[in-house]
């Protein structure tokens, strides 16, 4: 991410909790680190959506790495794989919209180090 703190700072909420609550605020560009001057919010922003969604709580919600190697591949020819595209379509849908906040409601976070998948 592209906050300018650690993952887990003494006294504060880890990282990623803290992005999450940002989200549900609709709030995320404010975790952005304060000394990047200009950039493109739009982008940044569906770039810590993504992030979000690589990191999400329920393993089987988040994208597989091919998913997030194409969304960053530019499409150099016409064809393109049909399936490779409604994947693509649909991780995007679920950053731009709040999808990925619904799934959280029922999820319970953990401050364990070293939990994951």
């Amino acid at each position: 991410m592209i906050c300018g703190r650690r993952p887990i700072e003494q006294g504060k909420p880890l990282l990623v909790e803290w992005l999450w609550e940002l989200l549900r605020k609709g709030e995320l560009l404010s975790g952005v680190d304060p000394r990047l001057r200009e950039f493109d919010e739009e982008k940044v922003e569906k770039m810590m959506r993504l992030g979000l969604l690589c990191a999400h709580p329920n393993p089987s919600l988040r994208p597989t790495m091919r998913q997030v190697v194409k969304l960053f591949e530019e499409k150099k020819t016409e064809e393109v794989d049909e399936q490779e595209e409604g994947e693509e379509i649909c991780i995007l849908s679920k950053i731009k919209d709040n999808e990925i906040l619904c799934s959280l409601n029922s999820i319970s976070w953990s401050n364990s180090i070293g939990v994951g998948r």
